[in-house]
């Protein structure tokens, strides 16, 4: 015992005694129920992601991030032309954003 312990440590210590084989068969029971199975009882817990953070984005793997951006709907057919070219140029500048080292998927939900 070190000198830093109090005599209650010591004492506690002092009155330690084998767990029976039923009180480890309760507790290993006990840990096996607070583990579960491992099947998914959820939607959200059959999605396979590392950790959710607050500003959305999802990590799905070590080097791999998801993030959903949602744009309002624009009416294309009715716009000026100079609103279409510049709808367009803002398109093709997003599009170009991302070189061919990043993995981009699009959805479009009509």
């Amino acid at each position: 015992m070190s000198k830093g312990q109090t005599k209650k440590t010591r004492e506690a210590a002092g009155n330690r005694r084998k767990l029976t084989r039923a009180e480890k068969k309760q507790i290993a029971e006990a840990i096996r129920k607070a583990k579960g199975d491992g099947k998914a009882r959820t939607a959200q817990q059959t999605i396979p992601y590392l950790a959710m953070y607050p500003d959305g984005i999802c990590k799905v793997t070590e080097k791999r991030y998801s993030k959903c951006v949602v744009f309002e709907d624009i009416n294309y057919q009715l716009a000026q032309a100079d609103d279409k070219t510049a709808i367009f140029e803002n398109w093709c500048d997003f599009l170009n954003y991302f070189d061919a080292s990043v993995s981009v998927q699009l959805s479009f939900i009509n």
